[in-house]
């Protein structure tokens, strides 16, 4: 079978992707994306806690996401398998991409910054969750993230822990 070059190019790429696409760095790279998405809206979002119930349902669900990307973390550190984790993923980021807040009424930054955290939720589920309509095929290979990996999810855990602690101190 002859490839052309085009079709040569699109084979490497899909090979590259699946050969990095999940890898214990990335899905530490995607929670630090949606942590730093997190971030973002706090500040955002301060000014208006005692003044909005829409800015409290959004301190809230921020601080739902952040529990979740916690609870991801925590089971990361622990390793399991491939299926394991993945029902990890889903368990604790489900719920959360479920119940996004109303986003009507809110100012255009917060708003925005809210839709950001949302979809990067959202990845994380598709990407690393397991699919609600998949068969319980089940992965044995067990995945133990290195001393680097475990060094990036403890880092993440202390970000966390003082965004969590800044949103519920309404600070």
């Amino acid at each position: 079978m002859k490839f052309n070059i085009a079709s040569r190019t699109v084979l490497i790429s899909v090979l590259c992707l699946c050969l990095i696409g999940c890898t214990p760095a990335q899905i530490i790279a995607d929670i630090t994306t949606a942590v730093n998405a997190a971030e973002v809206i706090i500040p955002i979002i301060m000014p208006f806690l005692n003044a909005s119930p829409k800015a409290q349902a959004v301190s809230d669900w921020t601080q739902a996401a952040l529990a979740g990307l916690d609870s991801v973390s925590n089971c990361l550190s622990i390793g399991g398998t491939q299926t394991e984790q993945a029902a990890c993923v889903t368990a604790n980021l489900a719920k959360v991409a479920a119940t996004v807040p109303e986003l009507a009424g809110l100012p255009s930054n917060v708003a925005a910054a809210v839709s950001v955290l949302a979809s990067d939720v959202e990845n994380l589920l598709k990407t690393y969750g397991t699919p609600p309509t998949a068969k319980a095929a089940s992965s044995t290979t067990e995945i133990h993230y290195n001393a680097r990996a475990q060094s990036q999810l403890s880092a993440l855990k202390v970000r966390i822990a003082k965004d969590l602690g800044r949103l519920r101190a309404g600070r």
